[in-house]
């Protein structure tokens, strides 16, 4: 059985240029503005994974997984997919709430 090639995501101007954004912003997750890298650097090696995961020192599998996420998902396809485990207890708002309590000003006791 042959091994599966990635398809390189053809990167529009504005998929290429959030990539870019996010592998160049100092503020950017380290694992996002790597994972851009990787999927700009396999486009511009015209698809060679090899070359792109020796470069980067990484699995080609990686560079494989990365490619194809951003191919089907565009620029998101950096993120992390959700994961399985136990369920919140709490929703955004009942922690918001609570943390507006926990955060809120004590009120004044009245002495006795």
């Amino acid at each position: 059985m042959g091994m599966l090639l990635p398809t390189v995501p053809r990167l529009d101007d504005a998929p290429r240029t959030a990539l870019t954004q996010v592998a160049e912003r100092p503020t950017s997750q380290q694992r996002h503005a790597d994972r851009a890298h990787w999927v700009l650097a396999l486009e511009a090696a015209g698809g060679d994974v090899r070359a792109v995961a020796t470069g980067f020192g990484i699995s080609p599998t990686t560079v494989r997984k990365w490619a194809r996420r951003v191919g089907e998902h565009g620029p998101d396809g950096r993120r992390d997919a959700p994961r399985s485990g136990r369920p919140r207890l709490y929703d955004d708002t009942a922690v918001r709430d609570l943390l507006t309590l926990a955060t809120e000003a004590r009120p004044a006791v009245n002495a006795l």
